[in-house]
């Protein structure tokens, strides 16, 4: 994209997380070093890919930005205020209102039908009926499976499965979307299409 003067949305200084590691064949714990010090800035509508090989961080990346894990060194900022000095409560608002993650793995109960899946994260939300309706079927439409809203969780390919995951992005309209393996074992043409998805969302979102 081209840049501008954009606002600051994340900004991570000297950031590191260690893991304690118990071995059972010898006493005493282990520090696992994985992240060490990194330093970064997002600024609002960018479009950003982690690349790494496997065990390399990313998952532990993702958990402290979107406050799923709280135990880190260092500092995140989100829109200028520090993650771990927040109370509980503006950490649960952050983590309901302002990011959203589309998950590699489903978490689905595989004997509902899609749409009764994708209702779920609007339940709490102050909408009409009609207004929860059109925002999921709205989604669906733009990932390509409206035909399939009718549909078992169980019965959709691994494929489908992964689109419907990220559909959660457009129910729920957080700032900040993290999409954990977006492109993963699809095939070239779903890869396309996911592609310019993401860049849509990315138009309004980080």
């Amino acid at each position: 994209k081209e840049k501008m003067n954009k606002r600051e949305v994340m900004k991570v200084e000297n950031l590191v997380r260690n893991y304690k590691m118990v071995h059972s064949d010898r006493p005493g714990e282990e520090e696992i070093k994985v992240l060490k010090g990194l330093d970064f800035t997002i600024e609002e509508q960018e479009f950003v890919g982690i690349m790494g090989k496997s065990g390399c961080g990313k998952s532990t990346l993702r958990n402290l930005l979107s406050c799923i894990d709280e135990e880190y060194k260092g500092s995140i900022q989100y829109n200028g205020k520090e993650l771990k000095e927040r109370t509980e409560k503006e950490k649960a608002d952050y983590r309901f209102s302002s990011v959203s993650i589309a998950f590699q793995s489903f978490r689905q109960t595989e004997e509902e039908s899609v749409y009764v899946n994708r209702l779920k994260p609007l339940a709490i939300r102050k909408r009409t009926r009609e207004e929860k309706k059109k925002k999921i079927f709205d989604a669906l439409k733009r990932v390509g499976l409206l035909d399939k809203k009718d549909r078992k969780f169980k019965d959709l390919s691994g494929g489908e499965k992964k689109r419907i995951s990220l559909a959660v992005a457009r129910i729920k309209d957080t700032p900040v979307l993290f999409a954990d393996e977006p492109l993963a074992s699809l095939n070239k043409e779903i890869r396309r299409q996911r592609t310019s998805l993401l860049l849509y969302l990315s138009l309004s979102r980080l």
